[in-house]
């Protein structure tokens, strides 16, 4: 049986963060808010213009993560600095890094406040998602024991996203190049998943497509269309994911984790991409499609033509150039022992073979 849900309401439009934000606060009648961001973020244009969309009863708290704090860190320096606030709607904000550190403390909260009260329920999130878009599901999401509401909240898709593409203004070209990078990497993973999700299968095409314009025109200047077409990309990547994280993405989040925010996942999907597809099978029908939409030639391997259209991108083609190490993969595959349920299982058995091969 295939389940689909997509439970989340979705505000996208050019300038409409303020307006979005302080509507969906007073009409959820949340009055503590929890500002999230990373430490760059935190003086930053954006970070007035959340604030500026906080209604003005509401008594708002603004943490910033630590350039070096795993996820873990930021959950427990949160919930030890607000033991006597109670927050009602968390909002991250400006990168998928700040929302990832999200559901990390949302999860802590929800366990300090279910040591006192059963019924607690979990506390919303409500995310303004900068040029790198949304952060992966959690990677126990997909676990079919787990009920639709765990399911939910564990894939991490936030109550409300509010994709203002303007708040990318100040992005670098790099920065823009990445966030299209992962997208495309996001969204043809989830399109060679085996799991049946008919409508997951179009956003990914989608996302494909608009991520290729930015790859293919990486010099070109960052327009208001470019910034709504790559915000767009992001977005469909995420949504696509409900069929699972591919090899990828496992790979970049687990060799990602201990590098606090030094290492981005558009450079580590640009050199793990091409080494994953290496000998990956797929129906006749599907690699038809992608022939068509990578502009390959009939018969080609797809990781020799994916490489082809990435391969000139400003990134490091290899790990060690990233600066990561032997050790580094040996303790990422370590992660590997346990099974993970990720919609993409068969491919997840070489994943040492993967790093090495790019090491």
């Amino acid at each position: 049986m295939t389940l689909i849900t997509y439970p989340t309401r979705i505000h996208f439009s050019d300038g409409v963060l303020e307006e979005a934000l302080r509507a969906e606060l007073e009409a959820h009648e949340f009055a503590r808010p929890l500002l999230l961001c990373e430490q760059e973020d935190a003086d930053s244009e954006l970070a007035e213009r959340v604030q500026a969309g906080i209604p003005r009863r509401a008594d708002a708290t603004i943490f910033s993560i630590d350039p070096g704090d795993s996820k873990y860190d930021t959950a427990e320096a949160v919930s030890s600095e607000l033991l006597d606030g109670a927050i009602e709607v968390i909002v991250p904000f400006g990168s998928a890094r700040a929302i990832e550190h999200a559901r990390k403390v949302r999860q802590k909260l929800h366990q300090r406040m279910s040591s006192t009260n059963r019924t607690a329920k979990l506390i919303d999130i409500f995310a303004v998602p900068g040029v790198d878009g949304l952060p992966n599901p959690c990677r126990t999401a997909f676990e079919p024991s787990l009920s639709l509401h765990d399911a939910a909240s564990r894939s991490g898709l936030p109550r409300i996203i509010i994709c203002d593409p303007s708040v990318s203004r100040g992005a670098t070209g790099e920065e823009a190049i990445g966030a299209a990078m992962d997208a495309f990497s996001r969204c043809l993973e989830a399109y060679l998943s085996d799991a049946y999700n008919p409508p997951a299968d179009g956003i990914a095409v989608d996302g494909l497509l608009r991520a290729l314009t930015r790859i293919k025109e990486p010099e070109a200047a960052i327009s208001k269309t470019a910034r709504r077409e790559l915000m767009a990309a992001t977005l469909n990547a995420r949504l696509a994911q409900q069929k699972g994280i591919g090899p990828t993405q496992l790979l970049s989040d687990i060799l990602r984790e201990p590098h606090g925010n030094r290492l981005k996942s558009g450079p580590l999907a640009r050199v793990l991409l091409p080494a994953a597809l290496q000998g990956r099978s797929v129906s006749p029908e599907r690699k038809t499609q992608l022939e068509r939409i990578l502009g390959a030639k009939s018969g080609d391997p797809l990781d020799k033509s994916v490489e082809h259209i990435i391969g000139a991108l400003p990134f490091a083609g290899r790990l060690s150039d990233l600066g990561l190490t032997r050790d580094d993969i040996f303790a990422a595959s370590s992660q590997f022992d346990e099974p993970l349920n990720s919609g993409d299982k068969a491919a997840m058995g070489g994943a040492m073979s993967i790093m090495e091969a790019v090491l």
